[in-house]
Protein backbone atom coordinates (compact mmCIF):
# COMPACT_ATOMS: atom_id res chain seq x y z
CA UNK A 1 0.00 0.00 0.00
CA UNK A 2 2.96 2.21 0.97
CA UNK A 3 4.47 1.50 -2.01
CA UNK A 4 1.36 2.29 -4.47
CA UNK A 5 0.80 5.54 -2.67
CA UNK A 6 4.25 6.60 -3.44
CA UNK A 7 3.87 5.68 -7.36
CA UNK A 8 0.76 7.67 -7.22
CA UNK A 9 2.79 10.48 -6.17
CA UNK A 10 5.53 10.43 -8.45
CA UNK A 11 3.05 10.40 -11.16
CA UNK A 12 1.05 13.41 -9.91
CA UNK A 13 4.37 14.93 -9.60
CA UNK A 14 5.11 14.31 -13.44
CA UNK A 15 1.84 15.09 -14.20
CA UNK A 16 2.30 18.41 -12.72
CA UNK A 17 5.79 19.23 -13.90
CA UNK A 18 4.32 18.41 -17.63
CA UNK A 19 1.37 20.37 -17.29
CA UNK A 20 4.07 23.73 -16.33
CA UNK A 21 6.35 22.79 -19.43
CA UNK A 22 3.47 22.70 -21.94
CA UNK A 23 2.02 26.15 -21.82
CA UNK A 24 5.74 27.53 -22.39
CA UNK A 25 6.39 24.99 -24.96
CA UNK A 26 3.39 25.62 -27.17
CA UNK A 27 2.58 29.56 -26.12
CA UNK A 28 2.22 31.44 -29.09
CA UNK A 29 3.02 35.43 -29.47
CA UNK A 30 0.52 38.02 -30.60
CA UNK A 31 1.51 41.28 -33.23
CA UNK A 32 0.09 44.26 -31.01
CA UNK A 33 -2.77 43.27 -29.11
CA UNK A 34 -4.17 41.19 -32.47
CA UNK A 35 -5.04 37.63 -30.78
CA UNK A 36 -5.82 36.65 -34.59
CA UNK A 37 -2.43 37.81 -35.44
CA UNK A 38 0.42 34.98 -34.14
CA UNK A 39 4.13 36.41 -35.08
CA UNK A 40 4.24 33.25 -36.91
CA UNK A 41 2.50 33.91 -40.15
CA UNK A 42 3.23 35.25 -42.91
CA UNK A 43 1.47 38.81 -42.66
CA UNK A 44 2.59 39.31 -39.27
CA UNK A 45 4.84 41.52 -39.93
CA UNK A 46 3.07 43.66 -42.49
CA UNK A 47 0.20 43.93 -39.73
CA UNK A 48 2.60 45.53 -37.03
CA UNK A 49 4.06 47.82 -39.44
CA UNK A 50 0.85 49.67 -40.86
CA UNK A 51 -0.97 49.52 -37.28
CA UNK A 52 2.26 51.01 -35.70
CA UNK A 53 2.05 53.75 -38.16
CA UNK A 54 -1.97 53.92 -37.81
CA UNK A 55 -3.02 52.90 -41.22
CA UNK A 56 -4.81 50.10 -39.94
CA UNK A 57 -6.89 49.39 -37.18
CA UNK A 58 -8.41 46.05 -35.64
CA UNK A 59 -12.28 45.68 -36.18
CA UNK A 60 -12.62 45.40 -32.45
CA UNK A 61 -12.47 42.49 -29.46
CA UNK A 62 -8.46 42.83 -30.19
CA UNK A 63 -9.18 41.57 -33.58
CA UNK A 64 -7.48 42.36 -37.16
CA UNK A 65 -9.58 40.21 -39.40
CA UNK A 66 -6.60 39.12 -41.40
CA UNK A 67 -8.90 36.82 -43.79
CA UNK A 68 -12.06 39.40 -43.89
CA UNK A 69 -12.88 41.03 -46.97
CA UNK A 70 -11.82 44.83 -48.07
CA UNK A 71 -14.18 47.62 -48.83
CA UNK A 72 -13.75 50.78 -51.19
CA UNK A 73 -14.49 52.89 -48.39
CA UNK A 74 -12.04 51.22 -46.60
CA UNK A 75 -9.27 50.97 -48.95
CA UNK A 76 -10.13 54.79 -49.64
CA UNK A 77 -9.69 55.39 -46.05
CA UNK A 78 -6.43 53.64 -45.63
CA UNK A 79 -4.86 55.71 -48.51
CA UNK A 80 -5.55 58.74 -47.25
CA UNK A 81 -4.18 58.58 -44.02
CA UNK A 82 -0.75 56.92 -45.48
CA UNK A 83 -1.64 60.08 -48.16
CA UNK A 84 0.89 57.95 -51.17
CA UNK A 85 -0.65 60.49 -53.77
CA UNK A 86 -1.49 64.65 -53.31
CA UNK A 87 -4.70 65.55 -54.93
CA UNK A 88 -3.98 67.13 -58.83
CA UNK A 89 -7.67 68.83 -59.49
CA UNK A 90 -10.11 70.64 -56.96
CA UNK A 91 -12.03 67.82 -54.97
CA UNK A 92 -15.29 66.96 -56.13
CA UNK A 93 -18.81 67.05 -54.49
CA UNK A 94 -19.25 63.18 -52.79
CA UNK A 95 -21.20 61.24 -54.79
CA UNK A 96 -24.53 60.31 -53.85
CA UNK A 97 -23.28 56.61 -52.18
CA UNK A 98 -20.91 58.32 -50.50
CA UNK A 99 -22.57 61.45 -48.88
CA UNK A 100 -21.08 64.31 -46.47
CA UNK A 101 -20.59 63.04 -42.83
CA UNK A 102 -19.72 59.66 -43.29
CA UNK A 103 -16.85 58.33 -41.22
CA UNK A 104 -15.23 57.68 -45.35
CA UNK A 105 -16.45 60.99 -47.01
CA UNK A 106 -13.26 62.73 -46.80
CA UNK A 107 -11.16 60.13 -47.56
CA UNK A 108 -13.51 59.22 -50.95
CA UNK A 109 -13.54 62.43 -51.86
CA UNK A 110 -9.68 62.70 -51.68
CA UNK A 111 -9.75 59.78 -53.54
CA UNK A 112 -11.73 60.27 -56.09
CA UNK A 113 -10.22 63.63 -56.85
CA UNK A 114 -6.77 62.76 -57.10
CA UNK A 115 -8.12 59.68 -59.21
CA UNK A 116 -6.45 56.81 -57.23
CA UNK A 117 -10.00 55.43 -56.10
CA UNK A 118 -12.83 56.08 -59.13
CA UNK A 119 -16.57 55.37 -59.23
CA UNK A 120 -17.92 52.63 -60.54
CA UNK A 121 -20.16 54.47 -62.54
CA UNK A 122 -20.05 58.67 -63.20
CA UNK A 123 -22.40 58.76 -60.31
CA UNK A 124 -21.85 55.97 -58.06
CA UNK A 125 -18.89 54.93 -55.60
CA UNK A 126 -20.37 51.94 -54.01
CA UNK A 127 -18.59 52.44 -51.10
CA UNK A 128 -19.51 49.28 -49.13
CA UNK A 129 -18.41 47.21 -52.40
CA UNK A 130 -15.62 44.83 -51.93
CA UNK A 131 -12.52 45.30 -53.83
CA UNK A 132 -10.59 42.71 -56.04
CA UNK A 133 -6.82 42.43 -56.22
CA UNK A 134 -7.14 43.50 -59.59
CA UNK A 135 -8.63 46.96 -58.52
CA UNK A 136 -6.75 47.00 -55.11
CA UNK A 137 -3.68 46.91 -57.02
CA UNK A 138 -4.80 49.61 -59.42
CA UNK A 139 -5.79 51.40 -56.77
CA UNK A 140 -1.64 51.74 -55.46
CA UNK A 141 -0.06 52.08 -58.87
CA UNK A 142 -2.88 54.83 -59.60
CA UNK A 143 -1.11 56.52 -55.82
CA UNK A 144 2.44 56.29 -57.26
CA UNK A 145 1.30 58.34 -60.50
CA UNK A 146 0.87 55.13 -63.02
CA UNK A 147 4.55 54.31 -63.57
CA UNK A 148 5.59 52.28 -66.56
CA UNK A 149 7.77 49.03 -66.63
CA UNK A 150 9.22 47.75 -70.06
CA UNK A 151 10.02 44.23 -69.40
CA UNK A 152 6.64 42.02 -69.05
CA UNK A 153 6.43 40.24 -65.98
CA UNK A 154 2.99 39.03 -66.11
CA UNK A 155 4.11 36.34 -68.29
CA UNK A 156 5.31 34.05 -66.03
CA UNK A 157 1.83 33.82 -64.25
CA UNK A 158 -0.74 31.34 -66.35
CA UNK A 159 -3.62 32.96 -64.60
CA UNK A 160 -2.19 36.66 -65.87
CA UNK A 161 -4.90 36.57 -68.87
CA UNK A 162 -7.93 37.02 -66.50
CA UNK A 163 -6.68 40.59 -65.70
CA UNK A 164 -8.76 43.09 -66.83
CA UNK A 165 -6.84 45.85 -69.90
CA UNK A 166 -6.89 48.76 -66.84
CA UNK A 167 -5.06 46.39 -64.40
CA UNK A 168 -2.52 45.25 -66.85
CA UNK A 169 0.55 47.89 -66.57
CA UNK A 170 -0.53 48.27 -62.42
CA UNK A 171 0.10 44.38 -62.48
CA UNK A 172 3.15 44.70 -64.30
CA UNK A 173 4.45 47.05 -62.27
CA UNK A 174 3.70 45.39 -58.98
CA UNK A 175 5.30 42.47 -59.33
CA UNK A 176 8.28 44.24 -60.64
CA UNK A 177 8.82 46.36 -57.28
CA UNK A 178 7.99 43.03 -55.42
CA UNK A 179 4.47 44.78 -53.84
CA UNK A 180 2.57 41.51 -54.97
CA UNK A 181 4.04 37.68 -55.63
CA UNK A 182 0.99 35.67 -55.98
CA UNK A 183 0.03 33.16 -54.57
CA UNK A 184 0.99 29.39 -55.35
CA UNK A 185 2.49 30.75 -58.58
CA UNK A 186 -0.87 32.57 -59.12
CA UNK A 187 -2.14 36.00 -59.23
CA UNK A 188 -5.75 35.54 -58.67
CA UNK A 189 -6.59 39.25 -59.92
CA UNK A 190 -10.48 38.35 -59.77
CA UNK A 191 -10.23 37.18 -56.41
CA UNK A 192 -11.45 39.64 -53.04
CA UNK A 193 -8.44 41.34 -51.73
CA UNK A 194 -8.11 40.60 -47.97
CA UNK A 195 -7.00 42.74 -45.28
CA UNK A 196 -3.69 40.83 -44.55
CA UNK A 197 -3.09 40.93 -48.18
CA UNK A 198 -3.73 44.85 -48.40
CA UNK A 199 -1.70 45.53 -45.05
CA UNK A 200 1.66 43.60 -46.79
CA UNK A 201 0.67 45.87 -50.49
CA UNK A 202 0.73 49.19 -48.10
CA UNK A 203 3.73 47.87 -46.48
CA UNK A 204 5.51 47.08 -49.52
CA UNK A 205 4.55 50.15 -51.16
CA UNK A 206 5.87 52.26 -48.64
CA UNK A 207 8.95 50.75 -48.58
CA UNK A 208 9.59 51.34 -52.03
CA UNK A 209 8.70 55.33 -51.91
CA UNK A 210 10.72 55.70 -48.52
CA UNK A 211 13.39 52.81 -48.41
CA UNK A 212 14.07 53.47 -44.23
CA UNK A 213 14.37 56.25 -41.83
CA UNK A 214 18.16 55.62 -41.72
CA UNK A 215 20.27 52.97 -43.31
CA UNK A 216 21.87 50.13 -41.62
CA UNK A 217 24.99 49.36 -44.44
CA UNK A 218 26.48 45.80 -43.88
CA UNK A 219 30.43 45.61 -44.22
CA UNK A 220 29.99 46.09 -48.10
CA UNK A 221 31.78 43.90 -50.80
CA UNK A 222 34.85 44.74 -53.44
CA UNK A 223 33.02 44.88 -56.78
CA UNK A 224 36.50 46.47 -58.61
CA UNK A 225 39.64 45.98 -56.91
CA UNK A 226 42.03 49.10 -56.97
CA UNK A 227 45.38 48.65 -58.62
CA UNK A 228 48.34 50.62 -58.58
CA UNK A 229 47.25 53.18 -60.73
CA UNK A 230 43.61 52.99 -60.81
CA UNK A 231 40.74 53.19 -58.27
CA UNK A 232 38.43 50.73 -57.37
CA UNK A 233 34.99 50.35 -56.05
CA UNK A 234 33.27 49.04 -52.73
CA UNK A 235 29.19 48.44 -52.64
CA UNK A 236 27.98 48.49 -49.26
CA UNK A 237 23.85 47.39 -49.17
CA UNK A 238 21.42 48.44 -46.83
CA UNK A 239 20.10 45.73 -44.69
CA UNK A 240 16.74 47.18 -44.27
CA UNK A 241 15.60 48.07 -47.58
CA UNK A 242 18.20 47.00 -49.96
CA UNK A 243 19.31 49.93 -50.99
CA UNK A 244 23.08 50.10 -52.57
CA UNK A 245 25.63 52.60 -52.69
CA UNK A 246 29.39 52.98 -54.13
CA UNK A 247 32.43 53.85 -52.47
CA UNK A 248 35.72 54.35 -54.28
CA UNK A 249 38.47 52.97 -52.76
CA UNK A 250 42.23 55.22 -53.71
CA UNK A 251 44.54 53.72 -56.27
CA UNK A 252 47.09 52.06 -54.15
CA UNK A 253 50.27 53.44 -55.80
CA UNK A 254 53.25 51.88 -57.05
CA UNK A 255 55.73 50.22 -54.12
CA UNK A 256 59.59 49.83 -54.58
CA UNK A 257 61.13 48.62 -51.07
CA UNK A 258 64.07 46.80 -53.04
CA UNK A 259 64.73 50.07 -55.05
CA UNK A 260 65.14 47.89 -58.37
CA UNK A 261 63.08 51.03 -60.11
CA UNK A 262 60.29 48.43 -60.58
CA UNK A 263 57.09 47.88 -58.54
CA UNK A 264 56.74 45.59 -56.12
CA UNK A 265 52.78 44.87 -56.70
CA UNK A 266 52.02 44.99 -60.41
CA UNK A 267 55.85 45.01 -61.88
CA UNK A 268 55.36 47.74 -63.72
CA UNK A 269 58.94 49.18 -64.62
CA UNK A 270 59.04 52.49 -63.17
CA UNK A 271 62.79 54.06 -63.79
CA UNK A 272 64.82 56.98 -62.79
CA UNK A 273 63.25 59.57 -60.70
CA UNK A 274 64.63 62.51 -62.45
CA UNK A 275 66.52 66.14 -60.19
CA UNK A 276 64.54 68.60 -60.00
CA UNK A 277 65.98 71.59 -62.71
CA UNK A 278 67.49 74.42 -60.57
CA UNK A 279 68.40 77.60 -61.67
CA UNK A 280 71.93 77.53 -61.44
CA UNK A 281 74.98 76.63 -63.22
CA UNK A 282 77.54 74.44 -63.35
CA UNK A 283 79.39 75.44 -60.45
CA UNK A 284 76.62 75.96 -57.77
CA UNK A 285 76.12 79.30 -58.46
CA UNK A 286 72.59 80.99 -59.32
CA UNK A 287 71.95 81.99 -62.61
CA UNK A 288 70.24 85.08 -61.85
CA UNK A 289 72.73 86.71 -58.80
CA UNK A 290 75.20 84.48 -59.49
CA UNK A 291 75.48 83.26 -55.42
CA UNK A 292 75.86 79.78 -54.59
CA UNK A 293 73.62 80.74 -50.81
CA UNK A 294 70.14 81.49 -50.11
CA UNK A 295 68.62 79.25 -52.03
CA UNK A 296 66.41 76.18 -51.69
CA UNK A 297 66.66 73.08 -53.65
CA UNK A 298 64.26 73.95 -56.50
CA UNK A 299 66.50 77.91 -56.48
CA UNK A 300 63.82 79.98 -55.36
CA UNK A 301 65.70 82.08 -53.47
CA UNK A 302 64.73 81.79 -49.55
CA UNK A 303 64.35 85.28 -48.92
CA UNK A 304 62.35 85.85 -52.69
CA UNK A 305 59.25 87.08 -50.74
CA UNK A 306 60.40 89.59 -49.05
CA UNK A 307 62.29 91.16 -52.08
CA UNK A 308 59.83 91.01 -54.44
CA UNK A 309 57.64 93.08 -51.68
CA UNK A 310 60.50 95.77 -51.83
CA UNK A 311 60.63 95.92 -55.44
CA UNK A 312 58.81 94.74 -58.70
CA UNK A 313 61.50 92.82 -59.91
CA UNK A 314 59.34 88.88 -59.90
CA UNK A 315 61.47 86.21 -60.00
CA UNK A 316 64.59 88.00 -59.33
CA UNK A 317 66.49 88.08 -55.88
CA UNK A 318 67.20 91.03 -54.08
CA UNK A 319 70.75 90.79 -54.94
CA UNK A 320 70.40 90.60 -58.32
CA UNK A 321 68.50 93.49 -57.99
CA UNK A 322 70.97 95.66 -56.35
CA UNK A 323 73.94 94.69 -58.05
CA UNK A 324 71.96 95.67 -61.31
CA UNK A 325 71.34 98.60 -59.76
CA UNK A 326 74.67 99.35 -59.40
CA UNK A 327 75.86 98.80 -63.18
CA UNK A 328 73.46 101.06 -64.10
CA UNK A 329 75.06 103.81 -62.20
CA UNK A 330 78.22 102.92 -63.25
CA UNK A 331 77.08 102.73 -66.52
CA UNK A 332 75.88 106.38 -66.37
CA UNK A 333 79.17 107.85 -64.82
CA UNK A 334 81.21 106.08 -67.63
CA UNK A 335 78.95 107.93 -70.30
CA UNK A 336 79.25 110.71 -68.95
Amino acid sequence: MKNTMKRIMALALILAMIIGVVPSVFAVDYVNHFTDVPTNKWYAEYVEYVNDRGWMNGIGNNLFGPDDTLERAMVATVLFTARPARPQSPLRAPSPTSPAGKWYSNAVAWAQATGVVNGVTATEFAPSQNVLREELVTMIWRGAGEPKVAEDYLKDFPDSGSIRAYAKAAFNWAIANKIIGGANGKLLPQDNATRAEFAKIMTQFDKLENPCEAHKWDDGKVTKAATCTEAGEKTYTCTVCGKTKVVAIPALGHVDEDKDNKCDRCGEKLGDTPTPPTPHDGEGRHLLCRQGQGHDHRGVHLHQRHHRQQQGRAGRCGRYARGRQGQDRRDQRGRI
